[in-house]
């Protein structure tokens, strides 16, 4: 029986995340209607919450720290990601995530979303995690052997450039 490697199942879960991302945000920028417009972006907030946590457990079980992923700590790991998602889908009912959203206009900076105090709330969460993720990896590219730092060094790259569009953004 052939064995996966570390993080293959996560990642690969995680590369599906991100496509339907990609997709979601294509279509929203491309939808004409008000109605779509809301449900491709809450397709894509689903999906990019849903990879925060994801991205952990790829991170967890790639740098051999799955004594970390227990029952409880998944639990509220995804927990905490599926009830942002949720806040974020129902904002027009409480606006708990979003204090306010407009998909009315018909240009490019059609969304027109103010933070609600959940959005704070995960934004700290998402950010702390992904500092988290980059020490994680950081610090197990200097504790690995030479052949695994080239591997290392990319996925420290590929975690860099979405972090840094992201809060320029």
């Amino acid at each position: 029986r052939r064995r996966i490697a570390p993080g293959a199942t996560p990642l690969s879960i995680l590369l599906g995340l991100t496509s339907v991302w990609a997709l979601a945000s294509a279509l929203l920028l491309e939808s004409s209607s008000t109605l779509l417009r809301e449900l491709w972006f809450d397709v894509l907030s689903i999906s990019a919450m849903m990879s925060v946590p994801i991205m952990l457990v790829f991170c967890l079980e790639y740098t051999e720290h799955q004594n970390f992923l227990s029952k409880r700590a998944l639990t509220f790991i995804y927990s905490f990601s599926v009830l942002n998602a949720i806040l974020c889908i129902t904002t027009n009912y409480h606006h708990l995530f979003y204090a306010e959203v407009d998909f009315s206009q018909q240009s490019a900076d059609f969304l027109a979303l103010v933070p609600g105090p959940f959005y704070w709330i995960y934004t700290v969460y998402s950010y702390g995690i992904a500092l988290f993720i980059f020490i994680l990896i950081l610090t197990h590219f200097f504790q690995t052997s030479s052949t695994y730092r080239k591997q290392a060094a990319t996925i420290l790259l590929g975690l860099l450039f979405p972090f840094v569009g992201n809060v320029s953004y």
